[in-house]
């Protein structure tokens, strides 16, 4: 009873077929018409007419009750509703330098290569001290963690397309690692598309959105507005 109600209340042409078609069944009983008494030919018309009309709205019912109960078409692309980040890679050990390369082994003093005689006085070398390697900068240590999802309602009405959005804050000294939008509780929606999260470096915001599409019409009757809640799920990095 409550959905015939609702039906009623939602689909204005269903209401007045049903208002029309009953007063026609009834004139067609044998009732007092307000144009005067009808004879038998006139209230067999007005039964039948009356009978066509609550038919038509009978109808009406049927489409709206199975469009209100269809289950939304999910129009998400694959791998839509989600974006990752790969980390950076950990800084290595710095490349060798070339000036801390071991030179080849000089002649010591006082000794000469075979074959080659000298008459000069022993040659002396010097060795320069090995430069201090520079340590390399302390990288933290990070660990992946789930943010407080952030929750936002959505309504639409009958043929209507609304794109609904849900953002969230990074907090200070985090690193933006993936973002997942979902949908739960889609009621009286045609279909609806998860989209990419988007990921803004500069306000360090991350935004989710998700498009709904109203129920079609049925019979220029609409089957009532729709509403859902989106759910932004966002982990990152932090020390």
């Amino acid at each position: 009873m409550i959905e015939l109600v609702q039906s009623l209340r939602d689909a204005p042409v269903m209401h007045l077929f049903v208002l029309v078609g009953f007063l026609l069944v009834v004139f067609g009983a044998g009732a007092r018409s307000p144009l005067g008494r009808l004879d038998v030919a006139g209230r067999v018309l007005s039964a039948v007419c009356g009978v066509g009309l609550l038919g038509a709205a009978t109808m009406m019912f049927l489409g709206i009750r199975s469009a209100r109960e269809a289950l939304p078409e999910d129009r998400t692309e694959p791998g839509g509703g989600t974006h990752v980040v790969t980390p950076a890679p950990l800084p290595g050990p710095p490349p060798p330098d070339p000036a801390t390369e071991a030179a080849p082994a000089a002649a010591q003093p006082g000794v000469f290569p075979k074959g080659k005689p000298h008459h000069g006085p022993a040659a002396t070398t010097f060795s320069l001290p090995s430069p201090t390697p520079t340590p390399a900068p302390a990288t933290p240590f990070l660990r992946e963690v789930e943010l407080p999802p952030v929750t936002q309602t959505a309504s639409w009405g009958c043929s209507e397309t609304r794109t609904v959005t849900a953002v969230v804050n990074l907090p200070p000294r985090t690193e933006f690692r993936s973002a997942v939008v979902e949908v739960a509780e889609v009621d009286k929606a045609k279909a609806f598309r998860r989209l990419e999260p988007r990921y803004e470096p500069s306000s360090r915001t991350v935004t989710g959105a998700i498009e709904f599409e109203g129920l079609d019409r049925v019979f220029f009757n609409c089957p009532g507005g729709g509403h859902a809640t989106i759910r932004l799920v966002v982990r990152a990095a932090v020390p």
